[in-house]
């Protein structure tokens, strides 16, 4: 099941209960399609942790499109002195198409670069700006899919579907990334796996695709128990056998 996102302040907010904290190592991986990517220069996000809506502090670290204005990839993680910033080339992603996406980091040493695989196929990040210091590890930032914070009008969310999203505490192996990609959604890895949301609780909802989710219909983590609860009405898309084509 896919969640739309088309305006800005959508969001499903798992608050600080998620348990995805002090990780270093992680891998983050979802399917996104998306439906419009607009060349304006502004931020659009996927996911991200952040410390009580204040990006690039604390344990915070970010997954955002559209960083230069053309489809691009930007990821950022919060370490003591200098947060660090990298990015994929612009043109990476289109309009229409599913892409399946894993950024994987180990934040151990402030020298380390966060890599990525799109579709399976391995991208080089460039580091915009290379962090300093140990990386951040604190307990009580928001993770939250969509919008990333609730007060601030300049960052947005993709405009799009998201499907899949999922955390692990471990380096993912490109055996395993092989798996996740090539086995649309009917195979799961299972290694490290610290995050899984699915929908939950949908109250009132005669059918989940196309349906506007308010806070009734929460999202549940299906590891931690971790509910996130939908801000800004987003959109329940179902997928019929739970399979991206």
């Amino acid at each position: 099941m896919a969640l739309e996102f088309t305006a800005q302040n959508q969001k499903i907010d798992f608050g600080t209960s998620a348990n995805v904290y002090g990780l270093s190592q992680k891998s983050i991986s979802f399917w996104i399609n998306m439906d419009n990517v607009t060349m304006d220069g502004n931020l659009y996000y996927a996911m991200s942790l952040f410390d009580d809506d204040a990006p690039y502090t604390d344990e915070g670290w970010n997954i955002v499109f559209n960083y230069d204005g053309n489809g691009d990839l930007l990821y950022s993680e919060g370490f003591s002195t200098t947060s660090g910033f990298w990015s994929i080339p612009i043109g990476t992603f289109g309009t229409g198409s599913w892409y399946h996406v894993v950024i994987t980091m180990d934040n151990t040493s402030d020298t380390n670069n966060p890599s990525a695989y799109v579709n399976i196929v391995s991208k080089v990040f460039t580091e915009d700006v290379s962090p300093s210091g140990s990386a951040n590890t604190g307990t009580n930032g928001n993770l939250r899919i969509g919008d990333p914070t609730s007060v601030s009008a300049a960052y947005r969310v993709i405009d799009g579907k998201i499907e899949d999203p999922r955390i692990y505490n471990v380096i993912l192996t490109p055996e395993e990334i092989a798996e996740l990609y090539n086995s649309r959604l009917q195979r799961s890895v299972t290694r490290g796996l610290v995050f899984a949301p699915f929908l939950d609780g949908a109250t009132g909802l005669s059918s989940y695709d196309g349906a506007t989710l308010g806070t009734a219909n929460t999202i549940v983590d299906s590891i931690t128990g971790a509910v996130g609860v939908p801000n800004g009405s987003p959109i329940g898309r179902g997928n019929t056998i739970q399979r991206i084509y």
